[in-house]
């Protein structure tokens, strides 16, 4: 059974490359360039792991995360990624994501340890 994996993050050019190096496994992948755009995606497909950048438009990334979290039951993970942040990595998870990756230099990391969670399946 394919995951579903939604990407959040405003730069587009990041997020198709993000999408298209996690192409390759079993996933089903949903991109949204805002918290907005992404909560419409999450009230309309069951999503089972969310990538969001901690800078967007509208609403950061960790607050993102702890709306999705407190308006749902459903059991998302949630990883957050940043070049740059206002928040503590321990701020980060305690808001409820699984993982703080940083970027660029994470970049292939992130990619890779997203890539082993897919096939996990």
């Amino acid at each position: 059974m394919k995951k579903r994996l939604l990407i959040v993050e405003d730069e587009p050019d990041l997020r198709e490359l993000i999408a298209d190096q996690l192409a390759m496994e079993n996933v089903e992948i949903f991109k949204a360039s805002s918290a907005q755009e992404a909560f419409e995606i999450y009230a309309k497909q069951p999503i089972d792991i969310i990538l969001s950048d901690i800078r967007l438009p509208e609403m950061d990334g960790v607050t993102f995360i702890r709306v999705i979290k407190s308006q749902t039951e459903r059991k998302t993970d949630c990883y957050i990624m940043s070049g740059f942040s206002d928040y503590t990595e321990q701020e980060v998870l305690e808001a409820g994501a699984v993982k703080y990756f940083s970027k660029p230099a994470g970049l292939s990391g992130m990619v890779d340890e997203l890539s082993e969670i897919l096939k996990a399946g």
